[in-house]
């Protein structure tokens, strides 16, 4: 019986020697669903364990209980014994069943030490899984995240893009092929119809350009407008438009403010009215899959 007790003991201290937590780093690059879930689970295994080594301490101090008893009953009959070797006998017993008893005191003390540290191991990781558990409940729906915009913020996560400005409204994202007004009937603005009207004198064929203004060409004109410059090259003939600084020839079809390295608005590689989009024209030179 005994020799069975000692292999027990010595595969518990074995294992409390050796027991590391695994739970640094556990939830990284982890949903945290998933996250929750092995936190719960990590803390039934903790729970076993402390529970394990806390029958373990009161089992110990069982035989350290015993034990003292033992010693006791040896001292007795060492204080009684007159005849030397009876006492020479006794004396090596004490001797026995203090070390055995030293030996069972600092098992209790390791046990009940393991016993606490899986304690706080169980209340840190708690703090952990009901912290997972609350970032579960505030990951926002499909249904939360219908017209929002993200960009990647400093550290490479995802930021929602708020809207700026007073107009009031979800911001409107235009997808490749729409049209900015819409497929309805266009009613201009007071400004747009005063100046498409006939009494500005000038053509409402091509969009007006202020000569005394720019002297320095419409690209330098319109540099900083890019929507404004978008017009102007939209407006320019098919013919002239591959001769422009700052307009390209969308597959010989379309004429869009650019550069050498294309468009500079990409929604226009969206445009289902251009057939061809791998090639483009930019100042009498063609770039892309040219014929």
């Amino acid at each position: 019986m005994k020799l069975v007790t000692w292999i027990l003991i010595s595969i518990s201290i074995l294992t409390l020697l050796f027991l590391r937590c695994p739970c640094e780093n556990i939830y990284e690059n982890m949903e945290a669903a998933d996250a929750v879930s092995i936190a719960n689970e990590y803390i039934d295994n903790l729970t076993k364990q402390r529970d394990a080594a806390s029958d373990n301490a009161t089992n110990t101090q069982l035989m350290v209980d015993e034990t003292n008893v033992r010693l006791a009953d040896a001292n007795a009959k060492l204080n009684a014994a007159t005849n030397p070797d009876d006492r020479t006998k006794y004396i090596d017993e004490i001797t026995a069943i203090t070390a055995e008893l030293t030996k069972y005191q600092k098992l209790v003390v390791n046990y009940t030490k393991e016993a606490e540290r899986f304690n706080s191991l169980i209340i840190e990781t708690q703090a952990t899984a009901d912290k997972l558990d609350e970032e579960v409940g505030n990951i926002p729906t499909e249904n939360d995240l219908d017209g929002i915009a993200f960009v990647a913020g400093p550290d490479n996560t995802m930021v929602e893009l708020k809207p700026t400005g007073d107009l009031g409204g979800a911001p409107t994202y235009y997808e490749p092929g729409t049209y900015k007004f819409g497929s309805a009937t266009y009613v201009p603005s007071y400004e747009d119809s005063v100046y498409l009207s006939k009494t500005t004198g000038q053509s409402s064929v091509s969009t007006y350009l202020d000569k005394a203004t720019m002297m320095g060409g419409a690209c330098s004109y319109f540099k900083d407008q890019p929507d404004k410059l978008e017009e102007m090259c939209n407006s320019i003939d098919t013919n002239n438009c591959g001769a422009m600084s700052c307009c390209v020839l969308l597959g010989g079809a379309k004429c869009v403010s650019g550069n050498k390295s294309g468009p500079y608005n990409k929604l226009n590689y969206g445009d289902i009215t251009v057939r061809d989009k791998d090639y483009y024209y930019h100042n009498g030179k063609c770039y892309g899959n040219c014929k």
